[in-house]
């Protein structure tokens, strides 16, 4: 019998199976699939993630912060929030945060679990956004449209908060981890 001829498509090495009868060749998948997720993790972590809130959050005037948070964040979710010692700002996106770091538009998308294609879809209007998530700036357009961005968001993770049972710090990240862990796979799968 003739060997049949395998490819790896992670790492492009090539086995032969083993003719009848001999002992079966264990041919593993490479780990080419997860060096270019823990990659594309690395450059995520500087655009979408709380670290990059954080480092936000330290050159914001907490004054026009809070009062940001007062106009657009509604009471009772504030009042679950501090109940939970979240800050307001790891929940709601508000102007002062988006401007500082625009790619946090990120962060907020994956909070309620949406992927990028339907987040951005025409019928949302929240096409305007996209190129702050992706490339980190922010037009003068942009600008002006965030208060709009920051009360549409307002009212949906007003509706989150409201119904999570119990709000942590550790339970914040969970649901954009697994959002954007299927974000990375479908990159990885294009490539």
């Amino acid at each position: 019998m003739a060997a049949k001829k395998q490819t790896d498509k992670n790492t492009k090495t090539s086995t032969k199976s083993p003719k009848s009868g001999g002992i079966a060749v264990l041919s593993p998948p490479g780990p080419g699939r997860q060096v270019a997720f823990y990659q594309l993790l690395v450059v995520a972590r500087k655009q979408w993630f709380v670290g990059d809130l954080r480092e936000a959050l330290k050159s914001l005037d907490q004054v026009v912060a809070k009062n940001e948070i007062l106009k657009y964040v509604p009471d009772d979710a504030q009042r679950l929030l501090a109940r939970a010692g979240l800050r307001d700002e790891y929940i709601f996106p508000i102007p002062s945060v988006l401007e500082v770091k625009p790619s946090l538009v990120g962060y907020y998308r994956m909070l309620l679990g949406s992927p990028q294609k339907s987040f951005y879809k025409g019928s949302t209007g929240m096409g305007p956004f996209k190129t702050m998530e992706e490339l980190g700036t922010i037009s003068d357009n942009q600008k002006k449209r965030l208060p709009a961005f920051c009360k549409a968001m307002a009212g949906v993770l007003s509706d989150l908060v409201r119904q999570t049972d119990e709000i942590t710090k550790r339970n914040v990240p969970e649901p954009s981890l697994l959002i954007f862990g299927a974000q990375l796979q479908a990159l990885i799968a294009r490539t």
